[in-house]
């Protein structure tokens, strides 16, 4: 199997995950078989899953939130930190409409939330609950929210990734 294979694939698949193997073996320029290990591997190991994007304002979601977070324990000892970690953790994987959480930094701030909501009543519910449930460790929060109804230059996909540099 060629070296750059995997990434090749891992592209195509970006632009589109439907492709069949063998469609992937015509643009690639190798067997099918070699597809499907590569498919396979990758699976394994560098795919989370296969999801659709749909055209958000065709849907009944209508708010996506962005939303910063500074924590009360970046600078309190190991063991607290560790601990208020695992609680957001636990938390956010009960939301299902947070599709994405991380720490980071920049801005003063040292952790990003996504999620996406069916109103801005729906939203506001949200927040509050984040910031009653989760008021213990976080010190502030700040969210950019975008109306999915609006005007959208450039809509939300991962296939713009496969033709990066």
């Amino acid at each position: 199997m060629r070296k750059d294979l995997p990434h090749e694939l891992l592209m195509e698949l970006l632009r589109n995950s439907k492709q069949s193997d063998r469609d992937l073996a015509k643009i690639l320029k190798v067997s099918q078989p070699t597809i499907t290990r590569a498919r396979h591997k990758l699976e394994k190991d560098s795919i989370e899953g296969y999801t659709i994007i749909p055209n958000w304002q065709k849907t009944n979601f209508k708010i996506f939130a962005f939303t910063f977070i500074k924590s009360k324990f970046k600078y309190g000892s190991a063991d607290k930190r560790k601990a208020a970690i695992q609680k957001a953790r636990e938390w956010l994987m009960k939301q299902p409409n947070v599709i994405f959480s991380a720490g980071g930094e920049g801005m003063g701030w040292d952790g990003l939330t996504v999620s996406i909501h069916k109103s801005y009543s729906c939203y506001t519910k949200f927040k509050r609950k984040h910031e009653t449930e989760l008021g213990d460790i976080i010190d502030a929060s700040q969210t950019y929210v975008v109306n999915l109804e609006g005007t959208i230059p450039k809509p939300l996909h991962l296939k713009y990734l496969a033709d990066t540099e």
